[in-house]
């Protein structure tokens, strides 16, 4: 016949569970005061909606960042642009190509994640997805000519690649456009 466990081992057994169990109970009591934490700041200040817009914004970043490298790639062979006079029409161009390529990326994220969410009477009074493109891509050109005039710049100034002036530029530029976006593509406040 097996051996059953005495009283004692099957003690220490269901101690070991208990146990186990209060940990789980701890840390789902822990989970929960930062789920409540995190929800309670998105309700008051509208940080993960900040966030998503950060990761919208990020992903445009990489899909310009990349046509920008390859685009340079292939004219020159190189990430470092020859000289400024002799380059910039042509940068100017895959710079144009590659913001609309990236700005366009980011709006469908942005329309489908970020701001999503809005209430049933503001999506009632949304306006057609080609005209929050539009706005979107107007947004976008105010950070857009900062970004290409820092670009040119840095061209010009230091011989910089254009990669590293887009960059900068987007890091002086993210809330300019986080704010207009928000308030004038999607009609909600830059934090409620």
């Amino acid at each position: 016949m097996g051996h059953r466990p005495s009283h004692r081992s099957r003690g220490r057994r269901t101690g070991r569970l208990a146990t186990k169990a209060g940990t789980a109970l701890r840390q789902s009591r822990w989970w929960s005061r930062w789920w409540n934490l995190i929800l309670e700041t998105e309700r008051r200040y509208g940080a993960v909606r900040i966030a998503k817009f950060g990761v919208a914004t990020g992903s445009g970043f990489l899909v310009i960042e990349a046509i920008l490298v390859l685009g340079m790639t292939i004219l020159y062979h190189t990430t470092q642009v020859p000289g400024a006079t002799f380059s910039s029409p042509s940068i100017l161009g895959l710079t144009a190509l590659a913001f609309g390529a990236g700005s366009t990326l980011a709006f469908v994220i942005n329309d489908r994640v970020t701001f999503k969410d809005g209430g049933s009477r503001r999506r009632k009074r949304q306006q057609p997805w080609l005209t929050r493109w539009g706005k979107f891509q107007l947004a976008c050109l105010a950070g857009n000519v900062i970004i290409i005039a820092i670009q040119l710049g840095l061209l010009a100034t230091a011989s910089l690649s254009p990669a590293i002036g887009h960059v900068l530029g987007s890091l002086v530029t993210y809330p300019i456009t986080y704010l207009i976006s928000s308030r004038f593509v999607w009609a909600m406040g830059p934090v409620s």
